[in-house]
């Protein structure tokens, strides 16, 4: 419990701070990331909105930089138990889409392309 509880504290605190400087570009936009990943983690695991009301999450507003951090990390590694993912990603691609999209990349930086 004690764990847990250092967890949340500190995932909490780096919010804060992220809000508090959020003026930044790269901190609005980390704030815009992590609203993202919460909206993603609530839907799924509310499907039919009983505890928290659904929303959109604000994708529109996340850079290009962001979106592709979202799509070829977020969503392919760490959130991989989200199964809409296109609602999240500003292309609209869903999973399979993605990771075909990411492994052609892949394959095209290791052979010299950009």
């Amino acid at each position: 419990m004690e764990s847990d509880n250092l967890v949340i504290n500190k995932w909490t605190k780096e919010i804060g701070d992220i809000i508090f400087r959020a003026n930044h570009k790269h901190n609005a936009q980390r704030l815009i990331l992590y609203s993202i990943i919460i909206n993603a983690m609530i839907h799924t695991l509310d499907p039919k909105h009983d505890v928290v009301k659904g929303r959109a999450a604000q994708v529109k507003k996340l850079s290009d930089k962001s979106n592709k951090i979202l799509e070829s990390k977020i969503l392919l590694d760490y959130l991989t138990f989200v199964e809409k993912v296109e609602d999240y990603s500003k292309t609209g691609k869903t999973r399979k889409q993605l990771n075909a999209f990411y492994k052609k990349q892949k394959k095209s930086k290791l052979k010299g392309g950009k």
